[in-house]
């Protein structure tokens, strides 16, 4: 996630968006 935002950081910010609802995704995923 950190590599994802520090390349999308510069340049967009819905893609650093994107990465952070990936990660979100993620972590639900493994609660339920």
């Amino acid at each position: 996630f950190i590599q994802c935002y520090k390349r999308n950081q510069i340049k967009h910010r819905l893609s650093v968006i994107k990465c952070a609802v990936m990660i979100a995704l993620l972590i639900i995923m493994e609660k339920h």
